[in-house]
């Protein structure tokens, strides 16, 4: 075996560069040549905290590693100016840039130690966790739930009973995600089952999408056939192409056995003028397409989303 031994004056391990100067050890920031430092823009659709942390983050990042005071003040102006090339307002890195310079260095090593004091004053209230996917778009739930929390904690005689409510925000899924977690497009629309029942046999529209006369197109969230459960459908008459949106818990084929039984002459079931109409306009011919599948399997939640189709497509024939 040879072995080669070889001076060098400094290593990288992970983002710190080791060095060692005099016979003392030194640490200084230490970046890939293939880093290109494309921290989130100020603009972007993050929760607000967050992003007016990262300025402080990465001063403080700086402050932990960079050991020699000469140092620290021009790694802080580089990483301010990559800051401000993302759009970050100045006042907010230099706010940011002076709490962590004025942050004592062994605080920042070794939190645990300077944190014992404060966390031995620590209020061990129970806490309730809400967890909900960030949207820039919709108001904050903070105000309306502090509000419920208040209300609970007023009934409460004891501090020890008294909750209090921590929001936190999971990030909303990004172009990269749906692109490569999406569904195929194969797995999502109506089939046929094997059996041929009367259903998939005549009156379901088989496909991953129905364009109705109006021109909308309506297209099939989730794999359906005639034993699917929890959906919204659409029923096309063959006559005058007017068409009927209803919702069913059960599984579609014991929902149109009922729409069958209730659109018969002699029905034992009260008649339904929808199912009616089907009979004496299309002959007993029309499509069945189920379309949406609700988040939840929830009859209250389900009718909601019925109406909310009926409201956008105003089927005639609902209104019958």
């Amino acid at each position: 075996k040879q072995w080669y031994q070889r001076r060098v004056a400094s290593v990288p391990f992970l983002d710190v560069m080791v060095s060692i100067n005099n016979g003392v050890t030194e640490t200084d920031i230490y970046s890939k040549c293939t880093d290109t430092f494309n921290y989130v823009p100020f603009n972007s659709a993050h929760p607000r905290h967050t992003i007016r942390n990262i300025p402080f983050c990465l001063a403080r990042r700086i402050k932990g590693i960079v050991s020699n005071p000469d140092l620290i003040q021009a790694r802080m102006e580089t990483m301010a100016a990559r800051l401000r090339a993302r759009k970050y307002p100045r006042r907010l890195i230099a706010d940011a840039v002076e709490k962590a310079t004025s942050t004592p260095r062994e605080s920042i090593l070794w939190p645990n130690q300077s944190n014992t004091t404060r966390n031995s004053n620590v209020n061990h209230n129970k806490s309730v966790y809400f967890v909900t996917t960030f949207d820039p778009s919709k108001c904050k739930p903070s105000g309306q739930l502090t509000g419920i929390l208040n209300t609970f904690n007023n009934t409460r005689d004891s501090e020890s009973e008294k909750l209090k409510i921590n929001i936190s925000f999971r990030g909303s899924p990004s172009l990269k995600h749906m692109l490569m977690f999406r569904k195929s497009p194969d797995q999502n629309g109506v089939h046929a089952c094997i059996a041929g029942c009367i259903l998939c046999r005549e009156y379901l529209h088989t496909g991953q999408y129905l364009t109705l006369k109006t021109g909308i197109t309506l297209i099939a969230n989730a794999h359906f056939d005639c034993m699917s459960r929890n959906l919204i459908y659409i029923i096309v008459c063959s006559g005058c192409l007017e068409f009927y949106v209803g919702e069913t818990g059960d599984c579609l084929k014991n929902r149109f056995a009922v729409h069958r039984q209730q659109g018969r002459e002699d029905a034992i079931i009260a008649p339904v003028k929808a199912d009616q109409h089907l009979r004496t306009c299309g002959k007993d011919k029309y499509a069945v397409f189920p379309f949406r599948k609700p988040k939840h399997n929830s009859m209250i939640y389900r009718r909601q989303l019925e109406d909310e189709w009926i409201a956008k497509l105003k089927p005639k024939s609902n209104a019958l």
